[in-house]
């Protein structure tokens, strides 16, 4: 890496420009070295204690497990739409709810 030493009293515009841009590409260059450097760092600590985590700016989870599959239906109406009860409520439940029905009614024992 270069040095930049500039003295901002008799260097021109120009000249202190330059230096701006080339200390920026050097500022961003040493945040994404750090970024790399903790993220791998919390993926061995991770793979250490068995976890899986999915860290933002790598590609890889910290164990190979992968997803876990498809999950069963907890709940069933009388047409037969079926919902997990996880994630956003689908329409059918919410007017099966607004119409004064109880999801412990279309649980699936």
């Amino acid at each position: 890496m270069s040095e930049v030493i500039i003295d901002t009293n008799t260097a021109s515009v120009a000249e202190i420009e330059a230096a701006i841009e080339k200390l920026t590409a050097a500022l961003e260059g040493k945040k994404e070295s750090a970024k790399r450097e903790a993220a791998e760092k919390i993926l061995e600590i991770a793979r250490a204690a068995g976890l899986t985590v999915n860290v933002e700016g790598l590609k890889q989870a910290a164990s190979g497990k992968g997803s876990r599959g498809p999950v069963a239906a907890k709940y069933r109406d009388a047409s037969g739409n079926e919902w997990t009860g996880r994630g956003r409520k689908p329409r059918w439940v919410e007017e099966y709810l607004a119409a004064g029905g109880n999801l412990e009614t279309i649980e699936i024992k």
